[in-house]
């Protein structure tokens, strides 16, 4: 349980009151603010924190993320030792957030303080939640929170896919989550977010925290749609290997037994909870988190000059110093072609491909400010469907490193940097010299995955390559050409790609049958011989 510490009523050393149970540090006079939570006042401190441009420039290893925000793993020291940390940045803070949150009673804030306020008010009901550190903003529009790490905790979905976890010990972790979810909901806290990745749980005990607050709403309880959607989410995002029937239903019958007031019919609310759970199943972000390597964290970045170079914490080592170097930056007065390939040798001599591009979207950047959004460049955005891809299983070459940078007024320049070596052979070259059902096949089942993750390819042949590892070939998709993420591919946009796709390779009517055997859909397989068949 969480205690509240009042911190001494006076001024000292510029630290003033905003409130009893916080303490404002003002960053900048009327540009900036940090509000500092009086149990981590002195630590913070002494790790030199004293305004909201010193945690936002905070360095660490990126976790997680969003095209607007990202949650960061920072190691602080200061004089009694070292503490590991979480700090969620907003690099841009939206109007429509704060129009929202204003609307939903909380002001004109950002996301970060909307969270930490939420993070209060579970403290001052003494229930489990993160606990928070600190947030602010810097007054150039960026936003943050600072969260403690949950010491000795782990993600639901790791504690379930160990097999070490005794029967008893699941049928307790089950029933304790269902009375947590009910103690969280009968206390007027609703859980929009609710999912699988968001819950955290202590080994022993089997006590659960529940993560991510920023879309709460605490006030009055949560009525029966709000309860049955934010346990259906939760059953949505976890894989049927990871926890049986019966064990669903636990959670549920704990949850129903811990509600005092109108409460429902057992049966009735399970059943509505697996109805949920099928709808929730068409969501992407839920797709997203049932993907293969959905629990894992080896995805980590390192932001090295802000987002003009971030790259994985293994390349940031020996990244050159200054970080904005040739080649991956050229003077703003050198010819660029957009979006044209170099091989290279990084520092510890690795084969690479750089992709450098020069873009002028004026009217694209003025649209996402008005949507409240960051602008991403195409290096950014191929190294986000590179990461979704990764997560979703498929074999995509590894992501170095990316960036972008404004030049002038107008253009941004902007890189990508992958472990793919220029010049590796393409599906199609391949397919010329050595036919196989078997690899016709595999190349099918990897199209599907990739449709699955929500991307599509395109028509370039450039965008299949082959490896051959000890005489065994290994397809390789490069989405760096034509790739796209849409999160939720149609039917008709399935067809449509795999159309482009196929019409690329060098295949014969029998190749195409094998293909289309792998993908496995009939319905789109007859589809598309029709369309190849005529085109």
């Amino acid at each position: 349980m969480l205690v509240n510490l009042m911190p001494p009523a006076v001024d000292v050393g510029g630290i003033v009151l905003r409130e009893p149970e916080i303490v404002v540090v003002p960053a900048e006079p009327a540009r900036g603010f940090i509000v500092v939570h009086p149990r981590y006042r002195s630590w913070l401190a002494k790790c030199g924190i004293a305004s909201a441009k010193d945690a936002l420039d905070l360095p660490g290893e990126i976790v997680s993320g969003h095209p607007n925000r990202h949650v960061l793993q920072v190691r602080m020291k200061s004089g009694t030792g070292t503490r590991n940390l979480y700090l969620k940045r907003e690099h841009a803070v939206g109007w429509r957030a704060r129009i929202k949150n204003w609307l939903d009673g909380f002001g004109r804030v950002s996301r970060s303080e909307r969270e930490a306020k939420v993070l209060e008010k579970l403290e001052a009901a003494g229930l489990p939640g993160p606990h928070w550190i600190a947030y602010g903003e810097d007054g150039d529009g960026r936003a943050f929170l600072f969260v403690d790490e949950l010491t000795g905790s782990r993600e639901l979905r790791t504690v379930l896919a160990d097999t070490a976890l005794s029967a008893d010990d699941r049928a307790t972790l089950a029933t304790r989550l269902g009375e947590s979810l009910a103690d969280l909901h009968e206390a007027g806290f609703d859980t929009p977010d609710l999912a699988a990745k968001h819950v955290f749980v202590r080994p022993g005990s089997c006590s659960t925290t529940v993560l991510d607050w920023q879309s709460s709403k605490p006030g009055a309880m949560p009525d029966t749609v709000a309860r049955l959607e934010s346990l259906a989410s939760l059953n949505a995002s976890l894989v049927e290997w990871l926890a049986t029937p019966r064990e669903r239903l636990r959670v549920v019958k704990a949850y129903l037994d811990r509600i005092k007031h109108g409460k429902p019919e057992f049966a009735a609310f399970a059943r509505m909870v697996l109805t949920l759970s099928r709808k929730r199943l068409k969501r992407s972000s839920i797709r997203v988190q049932r993907q293969p390597n959905a629990n894992r964290h080896d995805q980590r970045l390192v932001w090295l000059a802000g987002e003009s170079v971030c790259a994985i914490p293994e390349i940031a080592k020996f990244w050159p110093k200054p970080a904005i170097a040739e080649p991956y930056y050229l003077d703003p007065k050198a010819a660029v072609e957009d979006g044209e390939r170099l091989g290279i040798r990084l520092a510890d001599n690795r084969p690479a491909t750089l992709i450098r591009f020069r873009t002028s979207d004026p009217l694209g950047r003025i649209w996402s400010e008005f949507r409240g959004k960051s602008w991403r460049s195409p290096a950014s955005r191929l190294a986000r469907v590179l990461f979704h891809l990764q997560n979703a299983g498929v074999d995509v070459p590894q992501l170095y490193a990316f960036g972008q940078r404004l030049e002038g007024a107008v253009a941004v320049d902007s890189f990508l940097v992958h472990g793919l070596p220029e010049g590796t052979p393409t599906f199609a070259a391949w397919l010329a010299k050595n036919e196989t059902e078997r690899e016709l096949e595999k190349f099918g089942s990897i199209l599907r995955a990739v449709h699955d993750a929500g991307c599509v390819l395109g028509a370039s042949e450039n965008s299949i390559r082959i490896i051959a590892t000890r005489g065994k070939p290994r397809i390789v998709i490069d989405p760096t050409y034509d790739g796209q993420l849409l999160r939720d591919v149609s039917e008709s946009r399935r067809i449509r790609d795999l159309i482009g796709i196929l019409q690329s390779q060098p295949l014969s009517a029998d190749d195409l049958l094998s293909v289309l055997d792998g993908y496995g859909n009939p319905r789109i397989a007859i589809l598309v011989r029709k369309r190849v068949a005529t085109a």
